[in-house]
């Protein structure tokens, strides 16, 4: 197991009816709060005004900025930090998805150091400002997906230059999460799976990478949460009010991305690499683009380190087959049954992606994300030309 540092700062409130502990718990964070919000969700399903009145409750005053769109831009981040600064807030509150809560992120950034929050993204060229203030940042997910309540990173999209990057800092651990299942149940069927496809690749991506031999916790705990997903997200895409299977689906959202399933690690999150460059010239929702990717990748699997893939057919689908080029191929059957099930199999073309893009994609995963020749040592094909294979696997 490598040697690695855990920072987990982020005071989690889980539960179903924790959103009414809103106003008790940020009131020591100041009088004023901007709340980030989506255009339309919050607002039609009253989220957003019981959110205010909460507030309101403790004497906080509550400004609005509700232009946040899926894939955050980075122009919206520099207005919400401006209003933020001359609103004088003292804290963010994000109210929504990952979108939400990056953008929160971000403009806490932005209303504390000033500037423009893509001086502080490392895009592979410039050397990117250091971060070394935020205003406290609050989050409420609406939707169980990202776990950016649970993490001090953010992903923001440059529509000008079409990159979308994710950056980090442990300024951008929100003080105080609330986690409330609740909060979930009016998310509709195809957006609840674009959200479990996420959860699932935040942990499927450094396990089937991972070339650390001694890290049996983290591989255990990876599987836990996939078939956890699993389990429940047909669930929840079936019957939205379920509440056990949203309450499942929220931990398994924060404990993903919290460290502890992949810290210790030798592994990469290429898919997510690869999508990054995907959504951002295309604007497609980040779940859809790994759901087309989860297919393709798998068969680099097969075909680079199959006992990696065999694992999750031994694991996850119980599989019981002693020929390994068998059982893999068996396990990439069985994932893309599971995705079908659940309307989530998808493929490039059909989310509207061109061909002529697949170089600039493998090229833009190549230089922000590190990906290429030193990328992990178990996976060579990682390169340009590897990239633009999994494109063509997955189009």
């Amino acid at each position: 197991m490598l040697n690695f540092d855990l920072y987990l700062p982020t005071k989690l409130i889980f539960g179903i009816g924790t959103l009414e502990r809103l106003g008790v718990e940020t009131k020591g964070l100041g009088k004023k709060a901007l709340i980030v919000t989506g255009k339309i969700s919050s607002q039609k399903n009253g989220m957003l005004e019981r959110v205010i009145k909460l507030l309101d409750k403790e004497n906080i005053e509550g400004v609005i900025f509700n232009k946040i769109e899926s894939n955050p831009r980075n122009d919206v981040v520099d207005e919400g930090g401006k209003i933020a600064r001359a609103e004088e807030c003292d804290f963010v509150i994000g109210l929504g998805g990952g979108s939400a809560m990056d953008s929160a992120k971000g403009i806490a950034v932005v209303a504390k150091e000033g500037g423009e929050i893509w001086d502080y993204v490392p895009d592979g060229i410039k050397i990117p400002k250091r971060i070394t203030s935020a205003l406290p940042i609050v989050e409420v997910p609406t939707l169980s997906a990202s776990g950016s309540e649970a993490n001090g990173g953010a992903v923001i999209t440059n529509l000008k230059t079409k990159e979308k990057i994710f950056f980090r800092s442990y300024h951008l651990f929100p003080k105080i999460s609330i986690i409330d299942p609740s909060l979930t149940i009016t998310v509709p069927p195809e957006k609840t799976g674009e959200g479990g496809i996420d959860i699932i690749c935040h942990v499927l991506d450094p396990y089937l990478t991972n070339i650390e031999p001694n890290t049996p916790l983290q591989e255990r705990l990876q599987e836990s949460l996939i078939l956890t997903v699993m389990e429940n997200l047909p669930i929840a895409i079936k019957d939205g009010k379920n509440l056990d299977a949203r309450t499942n689906l929220a931990w398994c959202a924060v404990f993903a991305v919290s460290g502890f399933p992949n810290f210790g690690e030798n592994a990469g999150f290429p898919m997510h690499a690869i999508e990054h460059p995907i959504s951002a010239l295309y604007d497609i929702p980040h779940g859809r683009g790994l759901a087309a990717l989860i297919p393709s990748f798998l068969e680099t699997v097969l075909e680079i380190n199959p006992s990696r893939l065999c694992l999750i057919g031994e694991k996850i689908f119980k599989i019981y087959e002693t020929n390994t080029k068998k059982l893999a191929k068996k396990t990439l059957r069985r994932m893309i049954e599971w995705l079908e099930g659940i309307g989530m199999f998808t493929r490039l073309k059909d989310l509207g992606v061109n061909k002529d893009s697949f170089e600039r994609i493998a090229e833009d995963s190549i230089r922000i994300s590190g990906m290429g020749k030193n990328y992990l040592s178990n996976f060579p094909e990682l390169n340009k030309e590897g990239i633009i294979k999994i494109l063509n696997r997955a189009y």
